[in-house]
């Protein structure tokens, strides 16, 4: 018989001490353990057969201890390790090189040795983590991809098997959130997630970090590091005492769209298996058989299942719709693809999404505030996720837009409800005073008076947001450009249909210029009825770009999921370009 939920929490707990299971040997985990159990057994279940009929919830007696309002201090000793484990690397080493540095090595990030102590602003404090000990409990290593190119790094500290654990946590992972000028988007968006119907969160904390770097001589200075926050790291542990399947299977979405990846996504015994191709949609957190994971995708991707039975089988829609209207309502735009981890036990067949990095959040306020033009074009809404193969089926299901709509109105009375506000507000009153001091005040974004500003348009976010995902479903889809063709008289231009809801005409215009912002049109035509065009203009050699844009009978528009990005970075939406070369062939960017 398989265990979920609260029942596997519960039985879990009824024999023996949580602390025990996970290492955990401080007073303040014993405790935590205790409190747990208790609410673990008081919501104890009747035993059911099939893990689908349990509902998915998280495990609330973990957040009783929660400091909303609080700073925990780490000090982190680090010093070198040795050859043997990779850890003999300066804590400047440890610092230096870039994701891409890595990559082009094909070398393990570095890492070194390390001591963590947990206290207060007067040092180390007894009773807590690492006081007292002199010896490294663990190791410490930058983590992040493009946060790791930055100077402020983000950290990923191992604790060792023989060491005290933090709250049961061994991977302890401390974000910088450079690109957030707030500094708490993430830390706000797994607590209130905490409250969500059908979402489950993680712990979070706000954490001032010290750092004695030993790995090059003898220190007795901590160095003030600034302010950072902890997110539990979702692994088989951590499933565990939220209540789920730690033997079940976990995937962090990375360039994952729901697509069956069959070049890629393969079972182990496969000839043909590579984990590192693999991993270039989903990273394997969990259980490594494949097949469950094989059968879905395949499901999702035929056309000839109805996507109502697709749900049924392999989804829980509390949890589809939750995600979606969470994210939507705080505009935590990159999830289509990205951020996010997939579930599912061992012993069942539902698939289950739980947040991963939630500062993106709140989208494009930062950059309003200092004067830049933002265009988010078709991040916003259910647009935001037609990219997506599963949550494009879904949205065509009229069944299933009505009770997203339903969950959207749920969970913006949630955050209409006076704890959003409260929250925001005073974060905003702890993250402020670091931000604008040393070392954090020379990487902030906003000055003192557009931080204050800042947290107001965040207050109001919620209601500009859910405007704009009702917006989105009067506004034909986004779609993908395609390769020019070189034709004997010319060029011919196409593109995939859009897609409108309510099943209103589409019409396009196509615009062909010599320049990004369209003030150099060549070619331009309206009113065309199929996504295609013929341009019979003689094009000389270089870059030219393409814009479309589709028109609803009602006249809403919306332009193509193609971004082009200049030599500054900046993003200019629903723009495709191409290179005529002097033979007269056609290349895209990067070809």
């Amino acid at each position: 018989m398989k265990l979920h939920g609260k029942q596997w929490m519960a039985l879990l707990l009824s024999g023996c001490v949580l602390a025990g299971l996970c290492g955990c040997t401080s007073g303040n985990d014993a405790k935590k353990a205790d409190r747990a159990k208790g609410s673990a057994a008081s919501t104890e279940k009747k035993v059911k057969t099939k893990v689908e009929e349990e509902p998915f919830e998280d495990n609330p007696a973990l957040y009783e201890e929660d400091e909303d309002d609080g700073v925990t201090t780490f000090y982190l000793t680090t010093t070198r390790g040795n050859v043997s484990d990779g850890s003999d690397h300066s804590w400047k080493d440890v610092n230096r090189l870039t994701d891409l540095d890595y990559a082009k090595r094909h070398e393990e990030r570095y890492k070194c040795n390390a001591l963590l102590q947990v206290g207060d602003e007067n040092g180390p404090k007894a009773g807590e983590l690492g006081y007292g000990q002199s010896s490294p409990n663990g190791v410490v290593m930058i983590r992040g991809a493009s946060t790791a190119n930055l100077e402020q790094k983000n950290f990923k500290i191992k604790l060792n098997k023989a060491s005290d654990t933090l709250n049961g946590q061994r991977i302890i992972n401390l974000n910088k959130h450079v690109d957030d000028g707030s500094r708490f988007r993430n830390k706000l968006c797994y607590d209130l997630i905490k409250d969500v119907k059908g979402l489950v969160s993680l712990r979070t904390s706000f954490v001032h970090l010290y750092v004695k770097d030993e790995t090059e001589h003898s220190s007795d200075t901590f160095v003030d590091y600034g302010l950072y926050t902890q997110v539990e790291q979702l692994n088989k542990d951590a499933l565990q005492v939220h209540g789920l399947d730690r033997n079940g299977q976990l995937y962090k979405a990375e360039n994952f769209e729901f697509l069956p990846y069959e070049d890629a996504i393969r079972l182990k015994s496969d000839s043909k298996y590579d984990k590192e191709a693999f991993e270039q949609h989903l990273e394997i957190k969990g259980n490594d058989d494949h097949q469950k994971l094989m059968d879905m995708l395949s499901d999702v991707n035929n056309s000839s299942i109805p996507i109502r039975k697709v749900m049924k089988k392999w989804f829980d829609e509390d949890n589809l719709t939750a995600f979606l209207a969470f994210n939507m309502l705080v505009n935590n735009v990159d999830t289509q693809s990205q951020n996010f981890f997939l579930y599912s036990p061992l012993n069942g067949d539902k698939w289950y999404l739980i947040n991963w990095d939630c500062d993106g959040s709140f989208a494009g306020v930062d950059d309003v505030l200092r004067g830049k033009t933002v265009n988010l074009g078709w991040q916003s809404g259910v647009s935001n996720y037609w990219g997506n193969a599963l949550f494009r089926r879904l949205l065509k299901d009229g069944t299933f837009r009505k009770k997203l709509d339903k969950k959207v109105e749920q969970v913006k009375a949630l955050l209409d409800d006076g704890r959003m506000e409260k929250l925001i507000r005073r974060y905003g009153t702890i993250a402020k005073p670091y931000a604008f001091r040393a070392p954090d005040a020379e990487h902030e974004m906003l000055t003192s008076s557009q931080y204050n500003t800042m947290i107001g348009k965040m207050v109001e976010g919620v209601d500009k947001y859910y405007e704009k995902y009702k917006n989105s479903l009067e506004n034909p889809m986004p779609f993908y450009i395609g390769k020019p063709a070189k034709e004997k008289q010319g060029y011919q231009f196409t593109w995939d249909p859009s897609y409108d809801f309510n099943k209103r005409g589409i019409t396009y215009t196509f615009r062909l210029s010599k320049d990004v912002t369209m003030k150099k049109i060549i070619f331009e035509k309206s009113g065309l009825y199929t996504p295609s065009c013929d341009c019979s203009e003689k094009l000389s050699s270089g870059q030219y770009f393409i814009q479309v844009v589709a028109k609803s009978d009602t006249g809403k528009t919306q332009v193509a999921f193609d971004n082009y990005f200049d030599s500054e970075g900046e993003s200019h939406v629903g723009i495709m370009t191409f290179f005529v070369q002097p033979n007269g062939t056609i290349t895209l960017e990067g070809e």
